[in-house]
């Protein structure tokens, strides 16, 4: 009996202490141990673009180095390209998918050996497996030698292909997957609405194209004496960081842009810490440089039409790509400074096919435009992303906001120092528009708009919910404006110095590492020296809300001290500590901050404020707007304030303001053959264009002399449900008068096995009262009862279903009489609506009676 047992405590503590290794490659501090290890990938790769057929040629060889205690008896690959094969799983599994991108043949592997033994892959979807002749040992490599071939899209669609003979060349390799300390290989399938997970290595890249064709890459190009003319080569070793200079000028390439050379030229890259590899081929590239501060080269590739922007009668010149290079250099700088140096040698922006995408040193961008400050996000955005996931690895496709989100943020800072707080709009357009009184579009807010928008309509994912398993209405608020927004509350939270180092110490601790979200939150609180456990799980782990409501003032004077109790309400499930801005009777101002332990003891508190030169006559929580306050007309003990804007203005239409009730006076004009034209005012007041909609309409008819309005008044109950919404409005149009009074409750679901199918059941009630007044306005005015007056009930029930391969509409309505109605009736009425695919072809039925 002594034996087995003795045996048994040994594999036990044998099993315990493998078990407390594998958790010590990573500290509770958030920083990785010295026992951390890391997979390294190596590749060398001649590849060959055949601009005609649209298809890539590779050979190539990847060295693998095992840097883990583990065994490796095989090694797993991504074939991302297969996605577009037609029996692929969202083509079969997600009719959206199936019709958002073409049909190629993907990814072809010719040939693929190990050291020199030829091995059989196995290949599911966009996953190839290859088994190896001999067991990898741990801290050993091998040499995998491959042939391939990459069929190309016809358009830019995932990421990835060509506009013509303009190529976006990405994803264009097998590419060996990530092994890491938590998870071992990452198999997960690539289904297109993430981004990825790849590991770090060296590269050399030689790649074929017409000879005059140019290419933009990743890497450093090392024969520049061999693809540039003189005089262009003259120019690529003469940069400065004072200015911009044009290394391939259009005049230099109009005579051969649209055409195809049948000679060829080799390009020569290379690139040293990388996790993947992406280039831009065309013939009609213009070629910008510039400088950073600390020597990084920053290269502007586009088309010549695209040096200026225009849009026909609002504006005839504006700023593009001309400033593209100091664009990025800006951006470059920015982030240096702030969040980790750039550690790579250039940064490359490329003008399409693709729009908005980051590969490392190289990014692609909008065509931009005249109105928008479009083209300058779009290059922050993406260059952002060299810091995250480019120089800090995390896991793109399970844990998106550790790029997006994170980038999302100091894409906003970075607008910010550029550009002030009005970021959104085009510097150009905003000058020759002055006199227009245009808003100010400050981008941090805009964000938190967009966060609270979705989180006010119920319609938001956890931050940590895996991207395959959400709704695509919900993907963009998950990975970009709820984590940014979130970072915005965690800077105020523990302070801007603080955040800064914090953010700064993850940088230096996980720079081509791969960190996964607990390194990043315990790095915070390492820094912080606080436990924010309760912040991690509200908001990240959560979709809570948070709404702080100022409750009661109330002002005393003791001992002579002028004191306030400040009484204040969490009404949702999230709390926050936050910034009280008093305004006093003699004019003056205060803000006082209070800690999250307020609400210890429930939710409701009381801040007591002493030693105050006059009394508090107003109190604002976090006049700021730093949180994601999703009700903002209660933060302030007085009325909310209102803001007035007059006409047409778009930009005011889509920045409602977050702090105010918002009311818009514009011009009505219109036409029926009984009144003539119409002439009228529409002023319509609400809350973030969803609370309170309150509109009343005005007109008079210049033949008819009769004046019609309708007061309307529409609100959801967000104390019981944001989807139970009540209206109620009264009328006097086109000869009737009366009034109506609904009320709606909506039920959503959908399917965690596909993205795109959602289902919708909706119930309305309403009583409706109408009699005529104007026996003008009727078609034959002896039918109808002129003392009378028509009270009608109305039942409504519909169901929407989105399902693969079609939509599926069933409506039934009950429309009868009430007891007050000078006519009793009773309708009932029936619809249904199916579009489905059978056989490729979109078949319509409709029922109804």
């Amino acid at each position: 009996m002594k034996t087995p047992l003795f045996f048994f405590i040994t594999l036990l503590f044998l099993n315990f202490q493998q078990s407390y290794t594998k958790e010590q490659t990573r500290l509770s501090t958030g920083a990785p141990s010295p026992a951390y290890w890391q997979q390294r990938t190596d590749y060398t790769i001649n590849a060959e673009l055949k601009v005609k057929k649209k298809i890539l040629s590779g050979k190539g060889t990847v060295v693998y180095y095992n840097n883990s205690p583990d065994t490796l008896r095989s090694i797993v690959w991504h074939l991302y390209q297969n996605i577009f094969r037609k029996d692929s799983s969202p083509r079969k599994n997600d009719e959206q998918s199936s019709r958002a991108f073409g049909i190629t043949n993907g990814m072809t592997i010719d040939k693929i050996s190990v050291n020199n033994i030829v091995v059989t892959p196995t290949i599911d979807e966009t996953i190839m497996e290859t088994v190896l002749p001999q067991p990898l040992m741990p801290k050993t490599s091998v040499e995998i030698s491959m042939d391939w071939n990459y069929d190309i899209p016809k358009n830019a669609e995932l990421r990835t292909g060509s506009e013509k003979n303009d190529f976006g060349i990405s994803q264009w390799y097998p590419q060996v997957a990530v092994y890491d300390d938590q998870r071992g290989w990452n198999r997960t399938q690539y289904l297109g609405i993430a981004e990825f997970y790849t590991e770090y290595g060296n590269w050399n890249v030689s790649i074929t194209v017409p000879k005059n064709f140019i290419i933009a890459s990743t890497g450093t190009l090392t024969n520049s004496n061999e693809v540039l003319t003189p005089s262009q080569l003259q120019r690529f070793n003469a940069l400065t960081s004072d200015s911009t200079t044009r290394i391939i000028l259009p005049e230099e390439i109009k005579a051969s842009a649209d055409s195809i050379s049948e000679e060829t030229t080799v390009w020569k890259f290379t690139a040293e810490n990388v996790r993947d590899f992406a280039f831009a081929a065309s013939a009609n590239f213009v070629w910008d440089c510039t400088v950073t501060n600390n020597g990084v080269r920053i290269y502007a590739f586009y088309h010549p039409d695209e040096f200026r922007a225009s849009f026909p009668l609002l504006m005839s010149d504006a700023s593009n790509w001309d400033e593209a290079a100091q664009m990025a250099k800006h951006a470059i700088e920015h982030f240096s400074k702030n969040f980790g140096t750039y550690i790579y040698p250039q940064a490359t922006v490329v003008s399409g096919p693709v729009d908005g995408m980051e590969y490392p040193m190289m990014i692609y961008a909008s065509a931009g435009d005249p109105v928008s400050n479009l083209l300058y996000y779009t290059i922050a955005h993406e260059l952002g992303h060299e810091w995250y996931p480019m120089m800090i690895g995390s896991n793109e496709t399970n844990y998106p906001f550790m790029d997006e989100g994170f980038t999302t943020f100091i894409t906003a800072t970075a607008i910010e120092d550029r550009y002030g707080d009005n970021g959104m709009l085009h510097k150009d357009f905003i000058k020759k528009y002055s006199w227009m009184h245009l808003p100010e579009i400050n981008v941090r807010l805009f964000e938190q708009r967009m966060y609270l928008m979705s989180t006010r309509a119920d319609n938001e994912a956890t931050i940590m919910a895996h991207p395959y398993l959400i709704p695509n209405s919900q993907y963009g608020v998950m990975a970009y404006q709820k984590p940014a927004t979130v970072l915005v509350m965690l800077e105020d939270l523990i302070g801007k110095e603080t955040f800064s180092n914090a953010m700064n110490e993850y940088y230096k601790r996980w720079i081509f590492k791969h960190p996964y979200p607990a390194d990043f939150f315990n790095t915070i609180e390492d820094v912080s020296g606080r436990d924010l456990d309760w912040f991690w799980n509200q908001w990240f782990d959560q979709t809570w809300k948070l709404d702080i409501a100022v409750d009661d003032v109330r002002n005393e004077v003791k001992n002579g001290k002028n004191i306030s109790t400040i009484v204040l309400l969490s009404k949702e499930q999230a709390v926050m500590p936050a910034t009280l801005r008093l305004t006093l009777d003699d004019g003056t101002t205060r803000d006082v901050r209070f800690s999250e332990r307020v609400w210890d003891r429930g939710r409701r508190a009381e801040i007591v404020i002493d030693s105050l030169s006059s009394e508090v006559m107003n109190v604002v929580v976090d006049p700021e707007m730093k949180l994601s306050d999703v009700n903002r007309l209660n933060n302030s003990w007085c009325m909310p304030p209102v803001v007035f804007d007059y006409g047409f203005n778009i930009a005011n239409t889509l920045t409602y303001p977050l702090d105010a009730y918002r009311i818009n006076t514009a011009p009505a004009v219109g036409f029926n053959l009984r009144d003539g034209f119409e002439i009228g005012t529409n002023i319509t007041g609400s809350y973030m264009a969803s609370d309170h909609i309150t509109s009343l309409h005005t007109k008079y008819g210049t033949r008819s002399d009769v004046p019609d309005y309708e007061l309307s008044y529409f609100t959801p109950l967000r104390i019981w449900d944001p989807q139970l919404t009540t209206s109620a409005r009264l009328f006097r149009l086109d000869g009737f008068s009366g009034w109506q009074w609904v009320i709606e409750k909506s039920f959503d679901a959908r399917k965690s096995t596909a993205r795109s199918f959602t289902q919708s059941f909706t119930i309305t009630t309403s009583i409706l009262s109408i009699r005529v007044n104007d026996d003008r306005y009727l078609g034959n005015p002896s039918d109808w009862n002129r003392a009378g007056n028509l009270d009608a009930g109305f039942i409504s029930l519909k169901y929407f279903e989105n399902f693969s391969g079609g939509r599926f509409f069933v409506r039934l309505d009950d429309e009868f009489g009430t007891p007050t109605s000078t006519f009793s009736y009773s309708k009932l009425t029936a619809e249904a609506k199916l579009s489905q695919q059978l056989f490729g072809i979109t078949m319509n039925w409709r029922f109804f009676g």
